[in-house]
Order: structure tokens, then sequence, then C-alpha cells
């Protein structure tokens, strides 16, 4: 279900901006909600990250229990999200290389529990073959 509804429309939507030149970047967010009991992350789950919520002493936003990692987390998440917003590009100084998606690449930003790692796309298989059959459909329908 993550594969069809969240991560391969936008691995392919980045992909298709990529393609006519227009900036994109992908990430993924993997921190589960501390204290949630759910071993995995769940989607709307970077929010309480990106609005700071794990900076704030107490809070218990989407019934988390944050620490000091989450903190940490979300001033990164923060920096990059207010980087993008003032420049249209999440990279700055001081933080780690984000890359920007290019044509054919498989790069995504990983927000881990350890802080943001750059990795390959590992569906990105998958996610191609779910173009196809978009791409074929598409085709069809004109």
């Amino acid at each position: 279900m993550t594969d069809t509804y969240f991560r391969c429309p936008a691995t392919i939507t980045v992909g298709w901006l990529a393609r006519e030149g227009t900036p994109a970047w992908q990430y993924q967010f993997e921190r589960p909600l501390p204290g949630t009991g759910s071993a995995s992350t769940r989607h709307s789950g970077e929010l309480p990250y990106v609005f700071g919520a794990p900076q704030l002493p107490g809070s218990k936003m989407m019934g988390a229990t944050f620490g000091p990692a989450d903190a940490e987390i979300s001033k990164l998440m923060q920096a990059y999200w207010s980087n993008f917003v003032r420049t249209g590009n999440p990279n700055g100084e001081g933080l780690p290389n984000w890359p920007q998606i290019k044509a054919g690449s498989a790069e995504v930003m990983r927000f881990t529990p350890n802080g943001g790692v750059v990795s390959k796309n590992a569906r990105v298989v998958l996610c191609h073959l779910y173009q196809l059959s978009i791409e074929e459909r598409l085709a069809e329908a004109r």
C-alpha cells in the first residue's frame, strides 16, 4: 500500500519533473513516532518534526513521546524546509547535501532516527514498473 499510494506516485512525479527540467527533491521519513507502540512510520508522521513539536518540552503531538534525538531531527527538517521556502532549494550552509533529482537518478533523503541519510531509493525498480503501467494507460486513453 505504501508503494502504491505514496512512494511510487512521488517517485514518478519527481522523475517527470526532473525530465522537464523542474528542480525537485525527494525524501522518505523513517522515524516511527516514539512512545506510540508503532514500529513503523505512518502517513503524516513527519509533520510534528516539520512544525517543531519535538523541540517543545512535554509535547505529545500525535501521541508521541519525543526525546533529544527527535529534537535534532526536527531542527534538521526545519532547516531544509525553511531553505526551500526561502530559496527554492532545501540545501544550505552546514547541512548535509540533499541531492536534487535528475532524470534517471534515484537518490532520496531519508530522515531516520539517526538524522538525514542520502541513499538510493530502494523501490525505484518497482516504481518504474508502476510508471510504465500508468503511461500505457494514459496512451490508451488518448
